[in-house]
């Protein structure tokens, strides 16, 4: 089962206990980005891997579909320092991240399934970024912005940037620049001035976290199907719920 590298110091421990006893841990897959934000419950599925509890720290990896539930967030951040946020009761796939740091070239798409969602472009160049939904795919200029994803369509709002939306049925692509929002039908219909619903997950100040914001915020816990669950207060770095450093207790982990 793949194991998770939640942090050097754990990496620093194991790998030589593991070649003194004759092997070593093994990581079946590149890591692409960490968690930096956990808000009451969250969860990742790597590829070929059962559903996995997510920590502040934890890594994430191409093809991993990320998750929420009521009243939870996640914040994650790619190796280029792009950040994807998933509001409550939210589905995404990681499906693609390549990133040469020399040439800041590279390619991101993340498949959002339901929910709501933010983005804030990185350090990679914005032509090899693609945000798809049901109704429409997304590239971006620069940019941070809101998806909402609903039955037949998707509500967005652009707070920097542009971003130029591709209808999946057979209808001109529509091009949107900060401040804007706009709802986008199943046949490819317009409507301007129609913005996602509020989300506080989506927020800087969410959740605890790690270089997120203040520290010393509190939340509450919710287990998981597997029996692990989220603690109160985070590390010294951010606000919420997720692992504890030296600022308050952190969620525990069997």
């Amino acid at each position: 089962m793949l194991q998770r590298r939640r942090d050097a110091f754990l990496l620093a421990v194991l790998v030589p206990i593991g070649v003194f006893l004759g092997f070593a841990p093994v990581f079946a897959a590149e890591d692409i980005g960490r968690v930096k934000v956990v808000v009451f419950s969250a969860y990742g599925t790597p590829p070929a891997e059962r559903r996995q509890t997510l920590y502040v720290r934890d890594d994430i990896f191409t093809n991993e579909v990320v998750e929420t539930r009521k009243r939870s967030a996640l914040h994650l951040s790619f190796l280029d320092d792009s950040i994807f946020r998933l509001g409550a009761e939210s589905r995404a796939t990681l499906d693609r991240f390549i990133y040469d740091p020399a040439s800041k070239t590279g390619e991101l798409t993340i498949n959002l399934k339901e929910g709501i969602f933010r983005f804030k472009t990185g350090k990679m160049k914005k032509e090899g970024i693609r945000v798809v939904t049901p109704v429409a795919v997304i590239t971006v200029s620069g940019t941070d912005f809101i998806v909402q994803v609903l039955a037949n369509f998707i509500r967005v709002a652009v707070l920097e940037g542009a971003i130029n939306i591709s209808p999946s049925a057979a209808a001109a692509p529509v091009s949107l620049a900060a401040p804007a929002t706009a709802q986008v039908g199943s046949g490819g219909g317009v409507t301007p001035n129609v913005a996602p619903a509020a989300d506080p997950g989506l927020d800087e100040g969410a959740g605890v976290g790690d270089n997120e914001g203040p520290g010393g915020g509190s939340g509450g816990s919710e287990s998981s199907s597997d029996g692990s669950s989220n603690g109160g207060d985070g590390d010294n770095e951010g606000t919420g719920n997720g692992s504890g450093d030296s600022s308050g207790s952190g969620g525990s982990k069997d």
